[in-house]
């Protein structure tokens, strides 16, 4: 059974509508609670702390680089690529995903999978088309409200409760502000030769955890409107 990724994205979802973690969301398989994240920690023996933020005291450098994210997502204009996704259980999906801000999106599961996700600015709709299911949620109630926004503000809208810094990336780990919005998202960034988000990892509030990898992130001047439509998938009731 798939739950909304209550979330951070999920947590992507929360609301009364049952989700589980998304990368962009994304279902993920429930059927091993207790399996670990498929995260390579590897990447934590990297790690140059810049520090663990839990308050509003932001040391200069680490006020640089909110101030470069917060940038760099104001330019999220017209964006498609591929992306990997991984489950707590190890179980990989992939697809492609476009972007259009301000908080539109749509990731398109490659088969067998016939999911798909798609935002239409407010709301944030999760469709198996094999299933004939549909689980929707506003998407101010997901973390996609501060990042993808007209005016993105990391201080004003998330608790930050991570910022460090690696000698090749930045990873930033964010909580919404909003007390309906529930779960965690961290989010992966390289240095070089540009600020370029590369993966994210969303915790649901059962802990369960999902990563994404975008591949081959393409600035384009224009996606279709149409992407980011939705017809409902379920079945007419006799």
């Amino acid at each position: 059974m798939r739950v909304l990724f209550s979330v951070a994205i999920a947590s992507i979802l929360s609301a009364g509508i049952a989700v589980t973690s998304t990368g962009i969301a994304l279902a993920a398989d429930k059927t091993a609670p207790n399996a670990p994240s498929t995260w390579n920690a590897a990447v934590n023996a990297k790690k140059s702390a810049v520090g663990a933020v839990s308050g509003t005291a932001f040391d200069e450098n680490q006020m640089m680089w909110i101030g470069k994210i917060n940038e760099y997502f104001k330019s999220f204009d017209n964006i498609k690529g591929k992306f990997a996704q991984y489950s707590g259980y190890k179980k990989r999906m992939l697809g492609k995903y476009y972007i259009k801000r301000p908080g539109r999106f749509r990731f398109d599961y490659n088969r067998p999978s016939r999911m798909v996700i798609v935002s239409d600015g407010k709301r944030l709709v999760i469709q198996d088309h094999d299933l004939n299911t549909e689980d929707e949620i506003a998407l101010n109630k997901t973390p996609f409200r501060a990042l993808l926004g007209k005016n993105v503000d990391i201080l004003r809208d998330s608790r930050i409760q991570l910022l460090q810094e690696t000698d090749d990336q930045v990873i930033i780990e964010l909580r919404d502000k909003n007390p309906r919005v529930f779960g965690g998202i961290k989010l992966f960034l390289t240095k070089q030769p540009q600020l370029e988000l590369k993966e994210w990892i969303t915790t649901d509030v059962q802990g369960l955890k999902t990563r994404l990898v975008l591949v081959n992130l393409q600035r384009v001047e224009k996606l279709s409107a149409k992407l980011f439509r939705f017809r409902s998938v379920m079945l007419p009731k006799f």
